[in-house]
């Protein structure tokens, strides 16, 4: 396995409240390690004969069946530009044909990446300054607000227990449900937007039908407040965060506890999500993680802040975070440094809250 080189750029942050911070990624910095996880995380569509015929294989025994699976075609594009290469030194008049051949494999390749939601694209600099419009509706200080994928709902929640839902087009309130709990500190929706989690201090993950405003399930195994949730991308697989120094996996289908991640020292302070069978998180112990949730392991990321606060996903092996110390850092998921780090991105003040572009160069942070 190479390790390919990235290109980092740097950007000064605008003095706001919120800022804009440019992140590059292109995909041909993608780790070879992020691109076998994609191979593991599509097989179950792509290979179910394969499955079939191998029912008690492990997950690690599937991965590396696919890796060398993987590494092989890779091997024999090598070969095949090798004998192009070959055939350009004999003959010169082939050059448009290579040039053609490239220009429809990138063609192909960009056209698969952006049909798996995983295309990589640069909006920072097309982004100007936002309009600002105030809603108001909570009794209370809204804790958080999560926007469906087609952009026209928003779920908030508040400090009262209770969580609203918007209409973004009209910028008006559709509905508000009244206080289950006593504080809510999170709210999360599906893909779909049909189903909202939301979490608070009385420790249960609620699940809710976003068109009827009806509970429809309460799982309750943890053991303190919910501080953080994120759903999988295109599954039914949820993730919340604890002040119990836990993260759990819940199957949402199923109604189901999975499994239980654990690994912090402290409790628990943001989490996220993509595509893939993994979850990022942030605590209080100084550290964010990046867990592997088949195979049960762990990369662990030190701060030099006390606190770590807030965290987002830019890509499969890319995350952004915000600390105590008022910094914003990227990562890489293969490296235990960050790549890139703003210092005082808010002057002084304390980062508590990220949010990023999936698959961009660009993300927000909220002080």
């Amino acid at each position: 396995r190479r390790p390919t080189k990235s290109r980092k750029r740097q950007r000064s942050a605008e003095e706001s409240h919120t800022k804009k911070v440019n992140l590059i990624e292109d995909e041909d910095d993608e780790l070879i390690e992020s691109e076998i996880d994609e191979v593991v995380a599509m097989s179950d569509d792509d290979d179910k004969s394969a499955d079939e015929k191998s029912e008690d294989e492990t997950v690690e025994e599937k991965r590396i069946r696919l890796a060398k699976a993987f590494l092989q075609k890779v091997e024999h594009l090598e070969a095949a530009k090798s004998r192009k290469a070959n055939s350009d030194s004999e003959s010169d008049g082939d050059d448009s044909d290579d040039e053609e051949v490239d220009h429809v494999q990138s063609h192909l390749r960009q056209a698969s990446l952006k049909k798996k939601g995983t295309l990589h694209r640069r909006i920072a600099d097309s982004v100007n300054n936002p309009t600002v419009t105030i809603c108001r509706a909570h009794r209370r200080s809204a804790t958080a607000v999560d926007v469906t994928p087609d952009d026209r709902r928003a779920y908030s929640a508040s400090k009262d227990g209770s969580w609203i839902l918007w209409d973004l087009s009209q910028q008006k309130k559709v509905s508000i449900v009244e206080g289950q709990a006593e504080i809510l500190s999170i709210c999360v929706c599906s893909d779909d937007g049909n189903i909202v989690a939301t979490g608070g201090r009385d420790k249960l993950v609620r699940l809710w039908d976003s068109r009827t405003s009806k509970s429809i399930h309460e799982f309750a195994h943890h053991r303190d407040a919910l501080t953080s949730l994120a759903w999988r991308r295109s599954s039914t697989t949820l993730f919340s965060g604890s002040a119990d120094r836990t993260v759990k996996v819940w199957d949402i289908e199923a109604r189901a506890y999975v499994d239980t991640l654990f690994g912090h020292q402290a409790e628990i302070t943001s989490i996220a999500s993509l595509n893939h069978d993994r979850v990022v998180s942030t605590g209080l112990d100084g550290t964010a993680r990046f867990f592997k949730v088949p195979e049960q392991t762990q990369l662990v990321y030190r701060s030099r802040a006390t606190n770590v606060d807030a965290i987002a996903m830019l890509s499969e092996s890319q995350f952004i975070t915000g600390d105590q110390n008022g910094s914003v850092a990227v990562y890489k998921s293969m490296k235990k440094k960050a790549v890139l780090t703003e210092l005082n991105a808010h002057g002084d003040n304390w980062i508590t809250s990220i949010g990023a572009c999936a698959f961009t160069d660009l993300a927000a942070s909220g002080s």
